[in-house]
């Protein structure tokens, strides 16, 4: 298929500006009958390679939308890194993304994959929010499985959501103001992983 063709060249990381514009021209035309697998195959390929369409991606997240009960966990986790990489926010599939992790058994990288693209994409949104009170308490549950490069992750997408250096945001005597259930949560974590840090932190790379 032309998803696997684009994701075998990003797996290789070889980028050919043609091929990917061509396929992108074929799959806007047939991305409605995709299937889970294509979608977050091709969105993840795509961006893997730089290479940015937006129109590719707004017709492959509404193909999404109706089938959000059937990705698996590791589908839905690289492409939801994929939007985030290219910076292609749409609120109506991280809301039905951010429902659909809910009844998933995420592992490490792909609890830091979907922590990271919510912050990356919609930072002091209530739905990232809402994505942090949900996934951290999991994330401290499998912390010590975690490799560093999802530790680093993670952290950062802690300081993007807490960082108040946002026009949108709400701040009071120079501190965001976040909801407490998301003060409980990221200290409830720190609790956890900040033993991790004490023993690992002269071993960073």
């Amino acid at each position: 298929s032309l998803a696997n063709i684009v994701w075998a060249f990003s797996s290789v990381g070889m980028r050919h500006f043609q091929l990917f514009t061509n396929v992108a021209g074929e799959m806007i035309h047939i991305a409605h009958s995709a299937d889970c697998q294509g979608i977050a195959n091709t969105i993840w390929a795509f961006s893997t390679t730089d290479h940015r369409d937006l129109k590719l991606f707004d017709v492959l997240t509404k193909a999404a939308l109706p089938l959000m009960n059937r990705f698996k966990a590791q589908e839905l986790s690289s492409m939801l890194w994929g939007l985030a990489i290219s910076n292609f926010v749409k609120e109506a599939i991280l809301t039905a993304s951010l429902a659909a992790v809910r009844g998933m058994d995420l592992v490490p990288q792909q609890l830091a994959n979907i922590i990271w693209a919510f912050a990356k994409l919609l930072p002091k949104h209530s739905m990232t929010q809402a994505a942090v009170v949900d996934l951290l308490p999991h994330v401290a549950a499998r912390f010590m499985a975690f490799k560093y490069p999802e530790v680093s992750s993670v952290m950062h997408a802690l300081a993007r959501v807490a960082a108040a250096d946002d026009e949108t945001a709400t701040v009071l005597n120079g501190a965001l103001v976040l909801s407490p259930y998301v003060y409980q949560s990221v200290y409830a974590f720190l609790r956890v992983a900040t033993p991790w840090f004490e023993e690992h932190l002269c071993n960073l790379p």
